[in-house]
């Protein structure tokens, strides 16, 4: 279910390409899975499921302990990470950067490390943005508190 024989549009072969990889992971076939993914980020760099497949990509090398999850990381933060994009606000970069800064703090690299953490926005990490929490108004604020 990989490759067909019939010439589809980019649009088409990308959604090929990301059922087959679900397919392989619902399967466990992880090294299949990371081909799919390499090939989804060269077939249209800088798109939407290009951004996804490089995240999921560098969600499994961490998981793996591969020894090349540092340039990974860095390179996916290259691509994704820089404050202009629309990616850089997305939770998976803030997850990335969080991944990379603990993988140098693992290794003793602080510096680095130091980098990465500085880079986090903590508010985004959370998920969503939070609100202020309004008091309530009907609650009564003792002045004393009763010993």
């Amino acid at each position: 279910f990989e490759d067909g024989n019939h010439p589809l549009s980019k649009e088409n072969d990308l959604q090929r390409l990301l059922m087959a990889a679900k397919s392989y992971e619902t399967l466990g076939k992880d090294d299949e899975v990371l081909k799919l993914y390499a090939k989804i980020s060269k077939l249209s760099p800088g798109s939407a499921p290009s951004f996804h497949a490089a995240y999921r990509v560098l969600v499994q090398e961490h998981g793996k302990k591969s020894r090349n999850f540092a340039q990974i990381a860095e390179s996916f933060l290259t691509n994704y990470g820089k404050d202009e994009d629309d990616e850089a606000k997305d939770t998976k970069v803030q997850s990335a950067r969080l991944l990379i800064a603990e993988h140098y703090y693992g290794e003793k690299n602080y510096q680095r490390a130091i980098h990465h953490y500085r880079k986090l926005d903590l508010a985004l990490s959370a998920g969503t943005k939070r609100r202020r929490r309004q008091p309530r108004r009907h609650c009564r604020i003792p002045q004393r508190i009763p010993r």
